[in-house]
């Protein structure tokens, strides 16, 4: 129950963020917003995954929460990097030199993780998660830059290991 009420008081306080406001009827409505989402979510993992879908309760999840928060570290200079290599080939000041698609093994991701992963590679520009080929194993991405692709490989394996999977394995 404490869950819920966190998960709901923290999308409402994101949308009241978003929205810039303390206007009391526009935190009713984006309480209301939250509890949809997390009411439709929750019935849909459960439909995919089964009840234990939802995960765990305690000290592990305690564990997952806190990881949570050098994880979003690690998306936010993600972030960083993507909109520096990007503003500089806008500019012009560097040449768009090998865009491409870049194959990366799904490696021990649950299918959970695979959607964490590419949301949280998507928020960068200039990577984007194109396709999940399960058949062959790997996610799909297409990058602005694939001129290092064993370093690109490299530095996104680093983000799932050493921060997401942790979080959301």
């Amino acid at each position: 129950m404490i869950r819920v009420l966190l998960a709901l008081a923290l999308l409402t306080a994101i949308y009241v963020a978003t929205l810039a406001t303390d206007d009391p009827l526009d935190i009713v409505v984006g309480a209301a917003i939250a509890a949809v989402v997390l009411a439709v979510s929750t019935r849909w993992t459960r439909r995919l995954h089964g009840p234990e879908a939802l995960g765990d309760s305690g000290p592990r999840a305690l564990g997952r929460a806190l990881a949570a928060i050098p994880f979003a570290g690690a998306v936010a200079a993600e972030v960083a990097i993507g909109t520096w290599q990007v503003s500089l080939i806008v500019l012009g000041i560097r040449p768009l030199r090998r865009p491409g698609l870049l194959e990366l093994p799904i490696g021990e991701r649950t299918p959970r993780g695979v959607a964490v992963f590419a949301m949280a590679i998507g928020l960068s520009p200039g990577t984007l998660m194109v396709d999940v080929d399960e058949e062959r194993g790997v996610l799909v991405l297409h990058t602005i830059d694939l001129s290092d692709p064993a370093g690109l490989r490299e530095r996104l394996d680093r983000l799932y290991t050493r921060w997401q999977r942790p979080v959301v394995p």
